[in-house]
């Protein structure tokens, strides 16, 4: 898990792009980290399982993108902490996180924890054709 993280010292970011930038499997994110940070994209890491964030980590975030994280089994732990969340884009995620959210009647109580987000979108390979579904 990452504890030690250089872009803190750089207090004022507004957008952050992490493409292939981490290989563990743990990304966490601190709170009072990142105050003013509006956009995160996290991008192909190959080997991230699970992504926490503690409550009153990125209190201005509203756009999280996370592509081609194929070992990611789950949202990030503590979204619902993320109250100014509006968009929400999973594209080309793991299966089982697909099917947790793909699944309608969320017997798993994965989509409660994104009900305050206003556009919910995972994108997904099915059959050799590329799908998008708005949750």
């Amino acid at each position: 898990m990452i504890h030690w993280n250089p872009f803190q010292r750089l207090p004022n970011l507004v957008e952050v792009r992490l493409s292939q930038a981490y290989e563990g499997e743990e990304l966490y994110f601190s709170a009072g980290a990142y105050l003013k940070l509006e956009t995160l994209y996290l991008g192909d890491m190959q080997g991230l399982k699970w992504i926490m964030v503690g409550n009153g980590a990125m209190p201005q975030l509203q756009q999280l993108y996370m592509s081609e994280l194929p070992q990611l089994e789950e949202l990030p732990l503590g979204i619902q902490h993320l109250r100014k969340l509006q968009s929400l884009h999973l594209d080309d995620v793991s299966s089982k996180l697909t099917e947790k959210l793909k699944n309608p009647s969320d017997e798993t109580g994965v989509r409660g924890n994104i009900a305050h987000i206003r556009e919910a979108v995972i994108g997904f390979w099915a059959d050799g054709e590329w799908n998008e579904l708005r949750l």
